[in-house]
């Protein structure tokens, strides 16, 4: 699944007379400039990427992994432009099993649950389920582009 998400500002003249009426008013939606994208992607935070084992399919509305089994804080985050990076790293013995579920969170803590859920992807992807042994490490990077769709 991809998500088409527009940022668009709108702004509104007022003008009034001498005596506060106004006199006319006029909206007009803007375009969110490159720099203003920059300044998106650069404010995320996104603190832990957690690891799950249902395959229920995403929707808008989820808050949490249906089924969280490994959480991890995020190693490495940077900015490029329009671009948000992180990367989490998970070791041999960490997050052995099959992979159902994937999210990123902003806020919270190690515990599972907790935070913001801000993206998640599940076995509608087809490339998930993934099972990891223990005699392999996991690395993450997740990439979030801030466009104007």
């Amino acid at each position: 699944m991809i998500d088409n998400i527009k940022l668009r500002g709108i702004y509104t003249l007022t003008f009034r007379d001498a005596k506060g009426n106004v006199t006319h008013s006029h909206t007009i939606k803007n375009r969110v400039v490159d720099t203003g994208l920059a300044l998106f992607a650069s404010s995320l935070v996104l603190d832990y990427v957690a690891l799950g084992d249902s395959a229920t399919a995403v929707v808008a509305g989820d808050t949490t992994l249906v089924n969280e089994t490994e959480r991890k804080a995020v190693a490495s985050s940077s900015t490029s432009g329009n671009k948000k990076y992180i990367s989490v790293f998970f070791g041999l013995a960490e997050a052995v099993g099959t992979i159902n579920e994937v999210g990123s969170f902003s806020g919270g803590s190690l515990t599972a649950d907790s935070g913001t859920l801000f993206s998640r992807i599940s076995t509608e992807n087809a490339e998930l389920p993934i099972t990891k042994t223990g005699s392999e490490s996991l690395t993450i990077d997740y990439e979030v582009e801030v466009i104007n769709a």
